[in-house]
């Protein structure tokens, strides 16, 4: 509903911007995409990861639904993130510190050796 709230706003905020600058406007929507959530399970394993490899834990919304929609019809999943050079990624200009990646690959590490306890998935 958040999302279709937003994609109302902008729309409607276009229209009022065509009109007072009398130019034409087409809105179509290209693609859409339901919003999915991460499994609650894997979210508290990937952050005990995150936390046993010395680092804060940071939760946040992500509009990276290209992969996660499709996975969540068959497993539950949760997102982890590498920092990119000014935030930029899926993009030509993304780079990452060879350090950060070591990181990814630690803590990926343990969420994965805690994939073994099933009790709460």
């Amino acid at each position: 509903a958040t999302r279709e709230d937003a994609c109302r706003i902008l729309k409607e905020d276009a229209a009022r911007i065509r009109s007072a600058r009398h130019v034409s406007m087409e809105w179509q929507v290209m693609q859409e995409t339901k919003s999915v959530y991460c499994s609650p399970a894997f979210i508290d394993r990937l952050a005990n990861a995150v936390q046993a490899a010395g680092h804060p834990v940071r939760h946040f919304a992500s509009g990276a639904g290209h992969d996660a929609v499709v996975l969540s019809q068959v497993a539950p999943f949760a997102m982890l993130f590498v920092r990119c050079k000014g935030g930029v990624s899926h993009n030509p200009a993304e780079s990452v510190e060879v350090e950060d990646v070591a990181i990814a690959i630690e803590v990926m590490g343990g969420f994965l050796a805690n994939l073994t306890r099933q009790d709460d998935l």
